[in-house]
C-alpha cells in the first residue's frame, strides 16, 4: 500500500491493491476520518497516472502506508 499526503488538491490520497484490482481512496480534508471518494482500476500505475492528470499528485510524492485496509 502507498499513499500521498498533503499533495494535489485534496488531503490524502491512499493505494490499496487488492485481488480484483487496485483501489484508490482520497480523504479531502485532513479531518476526514473516512474517504470521501473511492476508485477501482486495473493497475497501480492506472491509479497513479489518475492522481498525476486529475489531481496534481506527482509520482515522487508517494510514500508507505502502514495503516489498516481502507476496503
Amino acid at each position: 500500500m502507498e499513499e500521498a499526503i498533503g499533495v494535489g488538491r485534496f488531503h490524502r490520497y491512499v493505494i490499496e491493491p487488492q485481488p480484483e484490482g487496485v483501489y484508490l481512496f482520497i480523504f479531502e480534508k485532513a479531518g476526514s476520518s473516512f474517504p470521501e471518494k473511492d476508485f477501482l482500476e486495473d493497475s497501480k500505475e492506472v491509479v497513479k497516472e489518475i492522481c498525476k492528470e486529475d489531481y496534481g499528485v506527482s509520482i515522487e510524492s508517494w510514500g508507505p502506508y502502514h495503516g489498516d485496509s481502507l476496503r
